[in-house]
């Protein structure tokens, strides 16, 4: 397995730095981030895989700030042509049936672990979606949401942030995997 040199960098440490200068992250260096993080995910998910562990230490950051999703050591395989028909949503009941996955295992960061996959139910490419919604959320609010009570508070209070922002990591971190979207 041969990968580009990220020099030990990733979004924890881009975000501690941070952290201890007290500083919020502009808004449009996020909405690269994120394109970037949404862009990774989708193709993964278009190659029939479920990445389990999405948090910030395992999305790397080279010099020129481009961003990859790595440490796939968890990682689940579903056919690749069924992912496809999920991912464009064109799928019946019986394909989407076929598509949801049920390993009976908790893998996973505690913290970003989508609550379907950490409760142990059945679950597809929208826990990715969620543990990345987790990962911008912290990025924003320098905290992880679900730890402390309030969290909604912030999406709703804060002044910083565009809604629109706001908005998409809402929609991400929703609890209900039938309510949240795709890459």
């Amino acid at each position: 397995f041969v990968m580009k040199l990220f020099n030990n960098k990733d979004l924890f440490k881009f975000l501690s730095a941070y952290m201890v200068l007290k500083v919020k992250i502009k808004e449009e260096v996020l909405w690269d981030f994120f394109y970037q993080c949404l862009e990774g995910l989708t193709y993964i998910h278009n190659q029939g895989i479920i990445h389990r562990d999405i948090k910030l230490a395992n999305l790397l950051m080279d010099d020129q700030g481009k961003i990859i999703i790595g440490d796939f050591g968890v990682s689940a395989v579903m056919n690749k042509d069924e992912a496809k028909k999920f991912m464009k949503d064109e799928k019946d009941d019986e394909t989407k049936n076929s598509l949801i996955m049920n390993l009976n295992e908790q893998a996973g960061t505690p913290f970003y672990m989508a609550p379907e996959i950490e409760h142990k139910q059945k679950y597809d490419q929208k826990a990715d979606v969620y543990s990345m919604g987790i990962c911008f959320y912290a990025l924003c609010f320098f905290g992880l949401p679900y730890v402390n009570d309030g969290y909604m508070d912030k999406l709703k209070s804060d002044t910083y942030y565009s809604n629109e922002l706001k908005d998409v990591i809402k929609k991400m971190i929703e609890i209900n995997p039938i309510k949240r979207p795709t890459s």
